[in-house]
């Protein structure tokens, strides 16, 4: 049978999600990183909202948004598939022509 955590675990858990998220969103801030969020529009777990908090953080992310739910890589694989593609040769050339130019 499950039982609920204790607070004091609960609360511990809950303090170093949220640290470690805050963590990655300074990341993001701060590095600009190439970024690629592809999320499923319907998920009732991971709301749209938490997509654009990547754009929110770092302006040149790409947010995708797909018609599905939880398990957008099962249900959409090959359309988030050619985005990945697509992102990755597009931050490729980017890198390979920024080196040869400079």
């Amino acid at each position: 049978m499950w039982r609920r955590p204790a607070p004091s675990r609960a609360s511990s858990i809950l303090r170093r999600s949220t640290s470690a998220s805050s963590d990655l969103q300074e990341y993001f801030r701060s590095k600009h990183a190439p970024t690629l969020a592809v999320w499923g529009k319907n998920d009732p777990f991971f709301l749209p909202p938490g997509a654009e908090a990547f754009r929110r953080d770092n302006p040149d992310a790409e947010v995708h948004f797909y018609d599905t739910g939880h398990f957008a890589l099962e249900t959409h694989h090959q359309e988030i598939a050619a985005t990945i593609r697509a992102f990755l040769e597009r931050k490729l050339t980017q890198r390979l022509g920024a080196g040869l130019a400079g």
